[in-house]
């Protein structure tokens, strides 16, 4: 069944005869200039090449060689000092994105084959100045390197011994040291040895008087509650803030232990209360505790009170607790502590989650409306506006809101604010006439840079314009786009204006409606701001300017959707301040429709009939965005059946990345071999099926292209089946375009009538069963949840990705135990996928169940090596509860095998603890990563007007810029090439150490 959506999708196109001609827009491209100074080169520059040139052969010199100069240069880095010009480009190293220093070293240590060599070194040196900080430090480190953790400690002894003789320096040392040593300790330690470093840890909090907050580990998961409960008992009694963000059993035990010795706490323990049903410890606290200093009623006045954030979080679960058991005095006592002097009240996800496990959504909506009904200046409306939606009383919202407006006692503002709110409420509960009154009342007054709610009011015309899109409404459209393209010509910052959200969202909604006249009249505007900032004459030729470059890149895209692609050449080889020399520089710039600046020139290149660059350019773009359909689109266009081979070689780079499997099913459905072509897109489908990391009209275009494939075979049947699944998405994409706008009763709609087409896709009965649960509708809602755990185990692949809306699958005790059910039915069902034991590891981590969860995602790693989704999660269940340091290497570093950049899930390498492995890890990426791009498609005016623009600068100054665009260069190719290039210059042990040694950022500091 189609559902029939009142899309103006036909508007999307664009018109090329609205366009401004090429040269009239080239010829509003401007320059300004002034004149400025610049300095020479320093010593610093001259280190920072010897240090790059270091990187590229160390790894094929000898040990003692790459010892005895990676030494030499590690001197010539402490002797530079503090004093560091920052003028000085040369002197800016790309891999720590600081200026030249310590840790440029540590981002260039050889092979570990070295350490010892210069373990060796440092020992001696050490030896013969035992006072000196650097020596101390230096063999810290390499103590560190060649994990000799016993000699280590033994130096971090000896760097205390060292802080007490500076009274001046003495706590901040310490501070510095004692966060080496519990991370030593986590890192390295036995579990007692961690149990022993967080004794130490508090002994050195309790001393100081800042740097009170104390990292507490899974002191339940190393040691049993008993030996936990000691410690913590023990160190409730000194005056320190206890934070634990590892252990749920650690923070339970700590939090009873406070309230059985509440009279003997010197501090109070905020923290503690982060979640909702602990309204009896955050009592406590406060009755302990001067709610004004956060101090004991008998401690002396002066004594420092605890930080902001935790008490206002405690004292926003306290409301939930209080509304829940309906204490509505204390509830409004404790909101307006937790809003504190903002304009409303924030409330975090894992709270929403926690009233709707516990069922209390319509308790708190009463409350609220109560509340809001009597006091309606206080900061509650979002929230409530947020429980009426979840719980589809969009209409008791909206006769509030009007109850409310009648009173005289409101100030402007506020009154201002409710009709703004009211709004949003009558479009949720699809009164869309009535919400359409209400945003010409609040555009009715023509923009003013003295309107207060000036960004509010261009908001609701960007989304009225939106609305008359969706709903075939021109004059709406109409009205929304004029008041939004005048309040945006108030803008004041004309450097940032083409990135201020309210310019974008207008340029989106302007193309959407195929108005790509004025889409260029705006960003012609944009482009032609004068910043009022001096300039070097020719600046703009040599260094970007980021809101003007965005601004050339839209004009672009409007060219190449117009199908112009003659003036599409024209602006990249005329324009003259893109103010870099090659495409490959830009081929990742996006237009506001998401094309890629490297797509648009590969299309205007294929049309000028010079295919080698414009095959060039779509590599590029497919080497820096390697998800994006039309690029790869392109090159299959381009090359045909020989792209099979690039393709494949796309696949093996990254076995994660669907994408050139389903387009290499492309190339062999157009030449009939369907076999091999129904291979390739059942493969594609199996990496992700659910394909949710995929934009409009993109996700599950290995459906389509599969079932082309069928068709081409002659299996009609399962052809069809195919095509539902794929025209379900886009229903419920155009589901989630209402859902955008506020108009929720229509999206609900449009997930129903998605479903009705294909009913087992696991993401939209996902999606109806949390809006069900939510509203109330349980039986419903239980049915869809049961569908939807029974589909998931078919739709998750080695890494899944959730689609909008269904990230809160889980949440309730009843949609648990649904999937219970069904998980437990496939693991016991003697399934070789390790997709069973990893759906029921899923369940128990958001059971809160985590010892359970490790087995079972170790087990599903065990039955799949390569099963990244798996590994992510057994390394964050680490955050959790306590993993042995070497199974979190073992992960981390796995994760870094598999995915290197980071493109499908995300870890932290900065606490790996065998430093040689990973070390070799990041060694074998940098050997596999590719160099910077070669050259795709010189930019002639852009490069000469550089190349002018230096020449004609004075010599030092020329040389300063030249320095600069080289400086950007590298560090353009250090994002290009991923974690990898920073090599060791991140890792938390490394830079303690330097904190210890007393040296900072990029400068250094013997002693």
């Amino acid at each position: 069944m189609a559902m029939a959506l009142a899309f103006g999708l036909a508007a999307i196109g664009t018109q090329a005869a609205d366009l401004q001609s090429v040269d009239s827009v080239l010829m509003r491209v401007g320059k300004r200039s002034s004149n400025a100074e610049a300095k020479g080169p320093s010593p610093a520059g001259t280190l920072m090449k010897d240090v790059a040139a270091f990187r590229a052969r160390s790894a094929r010199l000898p040990a003692p060689v790459a010892a005895t100069e990676w030494l030499a240069l590690w001197d010539r880095a402490l002797e530079l000092g503090p004093q560091l010009d920052t003028a000085d480009y040369d002197a800016y190293d790309a891999a720590t994105g600081e200026l030249v220093g310590p840790r440029s070293l540590l981002a260039a240590l050889p092979a570990p084959e070295a350490w010892p060599l210069i373990h060796a070194q440092a020992i001696a040196r050490a030896a013969k100045t035992p006072e000196n900080a650097s020596a101390l430090g230096l063999k810290l480190i390499t103590e560190l390197l060649t994990r000799d953790t016993a000699a280590a400690r033994q130096s971090l002894a000896a760097f205390e011994g060292l802080a007490a003789g500076r009274p001046g320096e003495r706590e901040f040392k310490m501070f510095a040291i004692n966060n080496t040593q519990a991370l030593m300790h986590k890192l390295y330690g036995s579990r007692g040895q961690i149990a022993d470093g967080f004794r130490a840890a508090v002994d050195v909090g309790a001393r100081q008087s800042f740097g009170n907050l104390v990292e507490v580990p899974d002191l339940v998961g190393l040691l049993g509650e008993a030996k936990a409960e000691a410690l913590l008992a023990d160190a409730l009694k000194k005056p320190v803030m206890l934070h634990v963000p590892e252990g749920v059993a650690t923070k339970a035990l700590a939090r009873k232990l406070a309230l059985r010795d509440l009279a003997s706490l010197r501090k109070p323990q905020w923290s503690l209360v982060d979640g909702i049903g602990m309204a009896a410890f955050y009592e406590a606290m406060q009755t302990r505790f001067d709610p004004r200093t956060d101090t004991p009623a008998s401690a002396a006045p002066e004594e420092e009170a605890s930080g902001d954030f935790p008490r206002r979080q405690a004292d926003l679960y306290y409301f939930l607790d209080q509304v829940i058991a309906g204490r509505h005095a204390e509830a409004e006592l404790a909101m307006v502590r937790a809003s504190g002097d903002g304009d409303w009240l924030v409330v975090p996800k894992q709270a929403m989650a926690e009233l709707a496990r516990r069922g209390q959504n319509a308790a708190v909506h009463a409350y609220l409306a109560d509340l809001l009904g009597r006091r309606p200046q206080l900061p509650a409306w979002d929230f409530y506006l947020e429980q009426a939606g979840v719980l589809g009383r969009s209409k008791d919202a909206i006769a509030l809101l009007d109850k409310v407006l009648k009173r005289t006692d409101l100030t402007p503002q506020l009154r201002a604010d409710l009709q703004e709110k009211r709004l949003e409420a009558l479009l949720g509960a699809d009164q869309v006439d009535t919400a359409v009154a209400g945003f010409r009342v609040l555009l009715a007054t023509p923009p003013s840079r003295d309107d207060a709610k000036l960004s509010e009011r261009t908001a609701a015309a960007i989304r009225l314009a939106g609305l008359g899109r969706v709903l075939k409404k021109p004059e709406w459209s109409r009205l929304g786009v004029d008041y939004a393209t005048r309040a945006v010509a108030l803008l004041s910052k004309p450097q940032t204006t083409l990135r201020d959200p309210a310019v974008r969202s207008l340029l989106v909604e302007l193309r959407r409606e195929g108005r790509a006249d004025a889409a260029q009249t705006l960003v012609l505007a944009e482009l032609e701001r004068d910043s009022g900032a001096a300039r070097v004459k020719g600046f703009e030729t040599i260094v970007p300017d980021a809101a003007k470059r965005s601004a050339l890149v839209e004009l672009v895209g409007l060219y190449d959707a117009a199908d112009r692609p003659s003036d599409v050449r024209r602006m990249l080889d005329d324009v003259d301040t893109w103010a870099v020399r090659d495409v490959v520089e830009l081929v990742a710039e996006q237009d506001s429709m998401g094309t890629p600046l490297g797509l648009m020139a590969a299309r205007a290149l294929k049309a000028g009939g010079d295919l080698p660059a414009a095959t060039a350019a779509v590599r590029a773009v497919i080497a820096q965005l390697p998800s994006h359909d039309p690029a790869y689109q392109m090159l299959v266009d381009l090359a045909g059946e020989s792209s099979i081979a690039e393709l494949d070689a796309m696949a093996a780079r990254d076995p994660f990345e669907e994408r050139p499997l389903v387009w290499k099913a492309v190339v062999l459905n157009r030449a009939r071999q369907f076999q091999p072509a129904e291979d390739s897109a059942r493969r594609a489908i199996a990496i992700d099926p659910s394909d949710g990391e995929q934009g409009v009209n993109d996700r599950l275009r290995a459906y389509a292209v599969l079932a082309n494939v069928l068709e081409g075979k002659g299996d009609l049947k399962s052809a069809q089946g195919y095509r539902r699944a794929v025209a379900a998405i886009r229903m419920s994409e155009q589901a989630d375009e209402l859902h955008r706008l506020g108009l929720y009763q229509r999206a609900f709609t449009g997930y129903r009538a998605a479903l009705a087409e294909f009913s087992d896709a696991y993401c939209i009965q996902s999606r109806l069963a949390v809006q069900l649960g939510k509203q109330g509708f349980k039986e419903e809602a239980l049915k869809h949840y049961r569908r939807a755990f029974e589909l998931m185990p078919d739709s998750f692949g080695r890494v899944e990705s959730h689609c909008f809306g269904c990230e809160s699958v889980f949440e309730g005790p009843s949609a648990q135990a649904v999937a219970e059910d069904v998980f437990i039915g496939l693991v016991n069902g003697n399934t070789t996928r390790p997709q069973a034991p990893y759906m029921l590891g899923y369940l128990r981590k958001e059971q809160g169940r985590y010892d359970d969860a490790a087995v079972l995602f170790r087990r599903a790693i065990a039955m799949d090596a390569m099963y990244l989704s798996a590994w992510r999660q057994l390394n964050d269940l680490g955050s959790k509860t306590y993993l042995d340091p070497d199974e979190r290497d073992i992960a981390r570093l796995r994760l870094f095998e598999l995915d290197p950049r980071q493109r499908h899930v995300h870890y932290q390498l900065d606490e790996v603890a065998d430093l040689a492995a990973l070390w070799r890890a990041l060694a074998r990426s940098g050997e596999e990563r590719s160099a910077q791009h070669e050259p795709v498609y010189a930019l002639a005016a852009s490069a000469r007007a550089r190349q002018q623009a230096l020449d004609s600068l004075p010599p030092e100054m020329r040389l300063q810029m030249q320095r600069y665009v080289d400086m950007q260069s590298r560090m353009t190719g250090l994002a290009r090439s991923g974690p990898a290039a920073q090599g060791l210059a991140g890792h938390k042990l490394l830079l303690g150490t330097l904190q210890v040694m007393g040296l900072g950022g990029g400068f250094a500091g013997g002693e």
